[in-house]
């Protein structure tokens, strides 16, 4: 049995949902004539617990049984097709009309055309539909190019010859680029160097310290110049310099690094807080002390999260930027107006976060005072910066015009405006650079920001006073060290003279002691078993068996004297190694031929006494050789009669195999062997060595030589700079030197600037004079002879495009164009839209009355079966297949009126540039703003269900509840495009979209019963947008690094040495230090 819907508690009595409960107002009343019915499900047992949830679920559950949707009510259903000829499109083909005259005879060119085809080849025609526009027509240049075009291209000629003399010769011969006399000479300088410096050397050397690092210390020690601690930090004063005094003793009388370093890590407090000379500044250096912990850090994060929060609130800056668009609107144009509302939004965004800070409550509030001071510090430096920036920009922008005014050729040159600009950019720099100091001063001392004042002052003076002889003084005074340094071992013959150190742990220290050589037998190295344990010490010893001999490339002719030393050392060794080493100790010497035992020829050094000892690594003799071959035979045959018959042949049997082995093959064989090679090794290696070791004067400096040319002719290993590429050292003499630099970068290329100079820029420049005259003269001769003879007589206004003329723009052509619309073509575009909204909403809700039978079954059933862990399951005849049947027929049928009601309310396109006059647009504005509030109130409100829906669609446009003239100019920006909050000028081409004043008759009645003024501040709102100033005009967040006194700000390239930001502040230990040793 079927129920009218009016009945409201009915309806939801059984919606379990609650947001449900607390819209049925305003979903009933979207709902016309809909009707409900009672579940029914299928027969159960009447004695079962399934027949009470049955009749529960009967009683509860529903569907509707008729559902009739009426979409709200629409213009459309009082007009048919009111929108279909709402704005008609000009009709813009009409070249054949204004082509001929009214015998359809085509029209001859006028005298005015005629010039304008003379003079630039181009003529217009009068529009006959668009009185107040003109079709142009372009000529094939074939045809006629214009005297003007022909003027220019000859101007452009002249600028290309002159750009050969005034760039190009002036860059070869007085700038320092690549490709200039400069840069040759400096090669031709080079290469000379290079020649002097592969065969003897020049000096390479560098500095040992950095001259700016320097320059920054000396300027750190100038701001704390005339610092004082205060009266309250004399104790943390007075406890420093005790620390300093007991750690410079300490260090003094040489104590233990452990202790010290002990000391050192203690954690010493020292004052922060400073004044000036004549106490009229305090110093608080407190953020500097603090930025090295993580009590930083955590300032910092929470500076940011209330940043964001500022920047995020809504409430604050869209009121101030109506205000400030409304105040500003008619005296500012679009750019300027724009970054007004931007500073003024940002600085109120500043001052909020600078209140925020500043709260007495916080813990950290003298930390947050000062980081204030210093964020105020920045802020007002960066404008100042920011200020001379515009104020470049500008002086560039009339610079360039005067240029192109006083020099119509030159300034053709692209090349030539630039140097002249960036000639221009650095006076102005070096003009403005010191009075930017003055004046950040200055802007410092007004905002009582004294210490940062007082800074900034101290790094002006040194940088203008004292910097430049600072730096001369340092670079004159720089101590220089060696590019690259060259070690050579030379070894040590006689182990009497090795060199023994003895180390000290403690104290780092290390000295020579005198060689003692034991005179004990040879001692055995120790095993692994000892046990004996190690005496902790604090001293070892070490050796050095050979003497370091170092060519530094500081000093000129280092080559020479590294061939020297490479001669004379490499002689030594090799006397050592072929006269001594190898023919009398070594395994194939003379010595290991003659003597009976092994030997012992090599010294090592005892680390706990500091004496030399035999090592215990012996070198064989030929019969120590014999002698270990045969005790290994023995030891064989003895491990053989030792082991048990249990093999698979018995040993009788073996015994006489094995000794064939081990006596035969390994004892008469091995022997026989050793007899035979052994002497013929040790003889020749000693004859051999013993050679040349006598001819070493003769060829280790022929090898030290040919070595030297190694590195000249194909690979430089000792080239003074070690990092340099590895194409540079390759040949390094031939291609770098000589090809390089001497032929293609010296001799050549002063050659080809000399003959550039002198003969080819002068010859190219004249060939292109020449060209561009003759050009100028053979074009000038044919577009006179073509005008005369052909086009005077027989030119006439074409109709189509072709070859010969095409046209270039006109009604319909051009893509800057604009269209006009009247106000009640506005109103129709507004209504619509708010329909279309008004539809969406209905929709939204039309769609939550449907879900309301299948969500209630959801939720009975899934609440009933849920502790079961049990879920719906659909069959096919099923009551919750019938319930999700009928739903999404119900949604089909809503989405075919949706669309149906939609495409009745299209209007246009609103990427089409639409625009009206300023009496027109004010009437418009203000009868939408009439409009949309009483549509709103009336009809969009009722359909939203809560308060907090009617504040999210306020949200969706970036406005405040209630403000209707905002959400005027939104509805108009989404209706019609950006453009029509721009009012249609004089100067703009514009084409009148027409409509059929039958259809429109209601909103000129609505126009016509409005009383309206021609004031630009009712449309306050409409400027506001222009170039989408609204959404661009929002506080940005302050980034991290400026609240950081470590970090410099990046700034703009030319004036980037300005001003550093932060301003330079020392830190207090420093300071405290330098206090100290006063």
């Amino acid at each position: 049995m079927a129920e009218n819907t009016t009945n409201s508690d009915d309806l939801y009595k059984t919606a379990s949902s609650h947001k449900m409960a607390q819209t049925k107002d305003i979903l009933l009343d979207v709902i016309n004539n809909t009707m409900k019915e009672p579940l029914e499900f299928g027969p159960v047992p009447s004695d079962s617990i399934a027949r009470k949830i049955k009749d529960d679920a009967e009683a509860k559950l529903f569907h509707w049984s008729s559902f009739d949707m009426k979409p709200p009510d629409s213009i459309t259903d009082t007009y048919e097709d009111i929108y279909t000829t709402a704005f008609i499109m000009p009709n813009f083909n009409e070249l054949r009309q204004v082509a001929v005259d009214e015998s359809g005879s085509a029209k001859p060119l006028s005298e005015e055309q005629l010039t304008s085809i003379r003079r630039e080849g181009t003529f217009k025609v009068k529009s006959i539909n668009f009185p107040q526009y003109f079709h142009k027509w372009k000529l094939s240049k074939f045809l006629q190019k214009g005297t003007q075009l022909v003027m220019e291209d000859f101007y452009d000629g002249l600028a290309k010859a002159l750009y050969l003399f005034i760039v190009l010769a002036k860059r070869m011969l007085l700038s320092r680029r690549s490709l200039s006399l400069y840069n040759s000479v400096k090669n031709l300088t080079k290469a000379f160097l290079g020649l002097i410096d592969v065969l003897v050397g020049i000096p390479w050397k560098q500095p040992k310290y950095s001259v700016h690092t320097q320059v920054e210390e000396e300027n750190t020690k100038f701001l704390s110049a005339e610092l004082k601690y205060k009266n309250e930090e004399m104790e943390k004063f007075e406890n420093l310099c005790a620390f300093v005094e007991r750690q410079e003793l300490k260090f003094l009388e040489n104590m233990s690094k452990r202790v010290a370093e002990q000391d050192i890590n203690v954690n010493v407090v020292y004052p922060v807080k400073f004044t000036t000379p004549d106490n009229s500044i305090d110093i608080d250096l407190t953020l500097r002390s603090i930025s090295e912990i993580d009590l930083w850090q955590t300032i910092k994060k929470r500076i940011v999260v209330i940043s964001k929060s500022i920047a995020n609130d809504r409430t604050w800056y869209i009121p101030l930027r109506k205000k400030l668009i409304e105040d500003n609107q008619d005296l500012y144009s679009e750019e300027e107006l724009k970054t007004i509302v931007l500073k003024g939004i940002q600085d109120q965004y500043v001052e909020r976060l600078i209140n925020n800070l500043l709260d007495e409550n916080s813990p950290d509030y003298e930390i947050h005072k000062l980081l204030v001071d210093h964020l105020r510090a920045n802020l007002i430096i960066t404008q100042i910066i920011q200020n001379i920036t515009d104020t470049l920009d500008k002086n560039l922008k009339q610079y360039k015009k005067e240029l192109f005014a006083k020099h119509p050729i030159k300034s053709r040159i692209s090349s030539w405006i630039r140097e002249k600009t960036d000639k221009h950019k650095e006076n102005f720099y070096e003009e403005n650079k010191w009075p930017t100091y003055e004046k950040c001063v200055t802007e410092l001392k007004r905002n009582n920001l004294n210490q940062s004042a007082y800074f900034l002052q101290r790094d002006y003076i040194f940088k203008k006073t004292r910097k430049e002889i600072i730096s001369q003084e340092f670079t004159k005074s720089q101590p220089w060290e060696p590019e690259r340094t060259f070690y050579i071992n030379k070894k040590i013959w006689n182990p009497q003279n090795y060199i023994v150190y003895k180390y000290n742990q403690e104290s780092e220290q290390r000295e020579v002691v005198e060689t003692i050589i034991e005179a004990s037998p040879i001692t055995m190295k120790p095993t692994k078993n000892s046990s004996h344990p190690k005496k902790k010490s604090y001293e070892y010893f070490s050796t050095e068996k050979s003497q370091n001999c170092k060519i530094h490339t500081k000093y000129p002719f280092w080559r020479l004297w590294l061939i020297l030393a490479r001669i004379c050392i490499h002689m030594s060794n090799c006397f050592f190694y072929f006269g001594i080493a190898i023919p009398f100790f070594s395994p194939v010497s003379i010595t290991a031929l003659v003597l009976w035992k092994k030997f012992y020829p090599k010294w090592v050094l005892n680390g706990e006494t500091g004496t030399l000892k035999r090592d215990s690594s012996p070198t064989q003799t030929l019969m120590s050789r014999m002698f270990k071959l045969w005790r290994h035979v023995f030891r064989s045959v003895e491990n053989f009669e030792l082991q048990d018959d249990t093999a698979f042949i018995e040993k009788n049997v073996q015994r006489p195999f094995n000794r064939i082995w081990n006596y035969g093959i390994k004892g008469a064989l091995g022997t026989f062997l050793l007899f035979l090679t052994v002497p013929l090794i040790c003889i020749l290696s000693t004859l051999g060595s013993l050679i040349l070791a006598i001819f070493v004067p003769l060829w280790v400096p022929v090898l030290t030589v040919l070595w030297h040319f190694f590195c000249v002719a194909i690979y430089d290993i000792d080239h003074p700079n070690r990092h340099v590429a590895f194409y540079k050292k390759l040949s390094y003499f031939f291609l770098n030197i000589i090809i390089w630099r001497l032929l293609l970068r010296g001799i050549c290329q002063i050659l080809l600037i000399i003959l550039s100079v002198t003969v080819f820029f002068p010859f190219a420049s004249l060939c292109i004079i020449l060209w561009y005259s003759f050009q100028f003269c053979i074009r000038t001769v044919w577009d006179a002879s073509l005008f005369y003879l052909m086009i005077k007589w027989r030119g006439r206004i074409p109709s189509s495009n072709s070859w010969i003329a095409k046209r270039i723009s006109g009604p319909g052509l051009v893509s800057n164009f604009f269209y006009q619309i009247k106000p009640e073509q506005v109103l129709m575009g507004v209504e619509s839209f708010l329909e279309k909204v008004e539809l969406n909403i209905w929709r939204d809700n039309v769609r939550k009355v449907i879900d309301i039978p299948l969500q209630a079954y959801r939720n009975y059933f899934g609440d009933l079966l849920a502790p079961f862990d049990c879920s719906i399951k659909e069959s096919p005849n099923g009551v919750y297949s019938f319930i999700r049947k009928e739903n999404r027929d119900l949604h089909s049928k809503l989405d075919s009126i949706y669309r149906e009601q939609q495409s009745k309310l299209s209007v246009m396109n609103s990427s089409m540039n639409i625009r009206l006059p300023v009496k027109e647009l004010t009437i418009a504005v203000d009868a939408s703003s009439r409009l949309i509030e009483q549509f709103v109130e009336s009809r969009i409100y009722k359909l939203l269900n809560t308060s907090e829906e009617i504040d999210s669609y306020w949200k969706k446009w970036s406005l405040i509840q209630n403000d209707w003239p905002g959400l005027t100019m939104g509805i108009l920006k989404t209706v019609f495009g950006s453009e029509i909050s721009i009012p249609l000028e004089k100067s703009d081409e514009f084409f009148q979209l027409e409509v059929q004043e039958l259809n429109v008759a209601r909103y000129v009645n609505m126009l016509e019963s409005g009383d309206w003024k021609e004031d630009m501040q009712t449309i306050g709102h409409l400027y506001s947008q222009r170039h989408d100033v609204i959404s661009e005009c929002v506080p940005v967040t302050l980034p991290e690094s400026i609240f950081d006194v470590r970090d410099t700000i990046a700034s703009q390239t030319w004036s980037k040495s300005l001003i550093e930001l932060p301003v330079k502040t020392p830190h207090p230990a420093y300071v405290s230090l330098l206090l100290c040793q006063r």
